[in-house]
């Protein structure tokens, strides 16, 4: 809420009718996430904020939007999302986000933090200022064990993570390595209990905990996980978890698990929906948020209660409902205008009082604030100077052999997993030629932190790559270098890209 005086009067001088209000939005039919009742009646807003709801016949206003036959809803709030899948950092983000509807988003930056240290966080903040989209973070209690080795331990320890989250109250923490908590590891316990302490939130990673424990790992302090089944969805609410719903690449897991669990749930106040892991490509393709609340509608859930579960839950269980997640008065004016509760495709989007999408195009084109310059320190972060070998590339066995099987790794869709196959390649001097003919090919991964010093080296099938190689640092959790390709000279040069 405003804090000086004169502000305060001006917002109540205008809910009376005394002062023009800077919009106002008529005839639609607002839906209540409160209540969970739908209702037609008119927004007034002054500034950044709604001031009134009523007949806005008493209100003059300096703008007005006509809603008739549409539906004015909270915007949407997604709790989590992985900032390296969309390709996009925060000030290019938020123009596709917000023509899905998404004026608040908690993103996770744990990759920023693996690569750059904490001084990614506040990067990532300083990349989020001053934009339309309401920015929240989650950050790592700590790096993953094998970049810790190249760390000193005071870089993050405890009083490194009490620092950080003191330094920003909007900021939440996340803790992948579910094996430490189980093992009741003194460290990272005390690291939760310090963030319990702050009021921070804590986002787990379901996709390691053993059915039985997943008691003994709601007690450590994890509060939010992605639920990844409907087979373990009830048991997870019996743990006290609050449970996100997304699509992962594309797949309807939403729709799936409704489907399955909305028949012995009655109350969905512990559920919020996100958009999931994105591509760059699907987030141009127009999938946002806005989809998984559709694919929420689509599994017979009431619409209601979907949008409640992309607004208010989420509002309510991070403890921002006091500013967004509905349509009251004293809220931020976050709204959206869409076309039907259940067909649900975005119209306008109203961001602190302003119009910043109208009939689906943005008003924001080409603002100075979007200039944003990224240091050279978070540019530079390579640590490969040597030249890398051929043979570092290539598994080798006894020259004396000119034939044998291998072990692959098998893209299936969007996942990957280690299988053994029958399949036959071929030896030359000591070194395995695979070819692309058989649909596999090399696959290296390495170490960007201290010079190549560590080199994986296997193979994959599945790509569907015949020519060529490509490499990226989108490895989680540690964000080294992977690369594949059928020729060991094709992954150098790809190597060398990077």
């Amino acid at each position: 809420m405003p804090q000086s005086f004169d502000e305060i009067r001006l917002l109540m001088d205008t809910a009376e009718g005394k002062a023009p209000a800077t919009l106002k939005i008529v005839n639609g039919n607002i839906v209540d996430v409160v209540t969970g009742s739908v209702y037609q009646e008119d927004i007034i807003i002054a500034n950044k904020y709604i001031v009134a709801i009523g007949n806005g016949n008493n209100y003059p206003a300096i703008k007005e939007v006509n809603a008739r036959g549409q539906y004015i809803v909270p915007g949407l709030i997604d709790p989590h999302f992985n900032i390296e899948t969309g390709l996009l950092l925060p000030h290019q983000l938020y123009k596709r986000l917000l023509l899905h509807g998404t004026t608040t988003i908690f993103l996770d930056v744990s990759s920023v933090v693996t690569v750059l240290g904490y001084n990614g966080v506040k990067l990532m903040k300083a990349l989020s200022e001053n934009i339309p989209l309401r920015t929240y973070f989650y950050a790592p209690i700590e790096l993953p064990r094998f970049k810790a080795r190249e760390e000193s331990d005071a870089t993050f320890d405890k009083a490194a993570l009490e620092r950080l989250l003191e330094y920003d109250k909007a900021l939440h923490v996340t803790h992948q390595e579910v094996s430490d908590i189980l093992a009741r590891e003194p460290r990272i316990i005390e690291k939760l209990r310090l963030s319990h302490t702050l009021k921070k939130k804590v986002f787990g990673s379901p996709l390691e905990i053993p059915f039985e424990e997943l008691f003994a790992y709601s007690l450590s302090g994890i509060d939010i996980i992605t639920c990844p089944d409907e087979n373990v969805a009830i048991k997870m609410l019996k743990a006290g978890f609050h449970l996100i719903l997304e699509n992962m690449w594309n797949e309807n897991k939403v729709g799936k698990i409704l489907r399955s669990i909305k028949y012995h749930i009655k109350d969905f106040r512990n559920f919020s929906l996100a958009m999931g892991m994105k591509r760059i490509i699907d987030i141009f393709k127009e999938e946002g948020l806005d989809a998984t609340v559709r694919a929420a509608i689509g599994s017979g859930l009431d619409p209601v209660v979907a949008l409640q579960m992309a607004t208010i839950n989420s509002a309510k269980f991070f403890g921002i409902d006091n500013l967004v997640g509905s349509i009251n008065v004293g809220k931020y004016a976050d709204i959206l205008i869409v076309d039907s509760v259940r067909t649900f495709n975005v119209r306008d989007v109203i961001f602190n009082g302003q119009v910043v999408v109208e009939r689906g195009i943005l008003t924001l084109e080409n603002r100075k604030s979007d200039e944003k310059t990224i240091p050279l320190w978070a540019t530079n972060t390579i640590n490969i100077k040597r030249s890398i070998s051929d043979d570092e590339l290539i598994l080798q066995v006894d020259k004396r052999y000119t034939k044998g099987l291998i072990t692959t790794m098998s893209l299936s869709g969007s996942s990957i997993y280690n299988r053994k196959e029958n399949v036959e390649v071929k030896i030359k001097d000591g070194k395995i030629a695979p070819t692309s003919k058989q649909d596999v090919i090399f696959i290296a991964v390495v170490d960007r932190y201290s010079d190549a010093r560590e080199i994986g080296k296997g193979f994959i099938s599945g790509i569907g790559l015949k020519h060529g190689a490509f490499a990226s640092t989108l490895l989680y959790p540690q964000y080294d270098i992977v690369v594949v390709g059928d020729r060991i000279r094709d992954m150098k040069k790809a190597l060398n890209e990077v």
